[in-house]
């Protein structure tokens, strides 16, 4: 969709939620000048989705002056990368109000992303990241023992749910809690200590402790799940919002009459 500008941004009256999907109008540079207008200044929840983000430093200077924004979501093809001849100063990318984080693009394995919550993101308490770079990022989350949810094990798509290439790894949820629950077991194999009770040279008892996956005393919750419970997918679509109604025609789902009693709006 590219009749949805950058002009048309600037435009819009304050909003708190503001969702900017599959619009080629709307350039990088449209987004900083939002970001720095006065009508950004109630925007709690920002979410930038296929608007091919090129480089890091357009995410660094969103966040930085969305003052009030509490959740962001990145999904796009291919992950932001520091622009050529850029000076770099950590953090690269830091937000002091933020809790909640989705980001879903390719992570090049040749180059793994450092990520330092605890500095960078001080307020941050829930991080989705399906494309998780070798669990770089759940591993500074909270413990967790369990990453897949009941229902995986019978999903028809989890022969499907990862998809790799030479330098990438994209993951789907259902994919995502496969890979995260691997690491898990994984990381449990090991026995990292041992606790030995013994008494005037007797050994009573032998306690293995095993590794993990995750920070301790990490307040970040490393969460995979989808926002809709039928839908696996990372985010809600307009078909979900409607309620999945197939009887909606579509010139009714933009006047409002798919939510009356009947036809008379009432």
């Amino acid at each position: 969709m590219d009749d949805f500008d950058d002009i048309a941004l600037q435009a819009l009256p304050p909003l708190q939620f503001l969702r900017l999907e599959d619009l080629e109008g709307v350039t990088p540079w449209g987004l900083l000048d939002f970001a720095r207008s006065i009508h950004s200044r109630g925007v709690c929840s920002l979410s930038p989705i296929n608007l091919i983000i090129t480089y890091i430093s357009v995410i660094s200077k969103l966040l930085l002056n969305l003052k009030n924004s509490r959740r962001f979501r990145l999904v796009q093809d291919h992950s932001p990368m520091v622009e050529a001849g850029d000076l770099v100063f950590q953090p690269i990318v830091a937000s002091q109000q933020l809790e909640f984080i989705h980001s879903n693009s390719r992570i090049c394995k040749r180059k793994p992303c450092k990520f330092n919550p605890c500095g960078w993101f001080p307020n941050l308490r829930v991080l989705r990241a399906p494309s998780d770079h070798d669990g770089l990022l759940q591993a500074v989350c909270r413990l967790r023992a369990q990453a897949l949810l009941p229902s995986d094990k019978y999903s028809e798509a989890q022969m499907a749910g990862i998809a790799q290439g030479q330098d990438t790894t994209v993951l789907t949820l259902l994919g995502a809690r496969k890979a995260a629950q691997q690491r898990i077991e994984e990381a449990q194999k090991t026995v990292h200590f041992k606790l030995i009770v013994e008494e005037e040279g007797v050994v009573h008892q032998t306690y293995d402790f095993h590794g993990f996956i995750g920070t301790i005393g990490s307040k970040i919750t490393y969460n995979l799940e989808p926002e809709v419970l039928s839908n696996d997918a990372s985010f809600a679509s307009f078909g979900d919002v409607i309620g999945g109604n197939k009887e909606v025609a579509l010139k009714d789902s933009c006047t409002g009459l798919w939510n009356a009693s009947h036809h008379g709006g009432k």
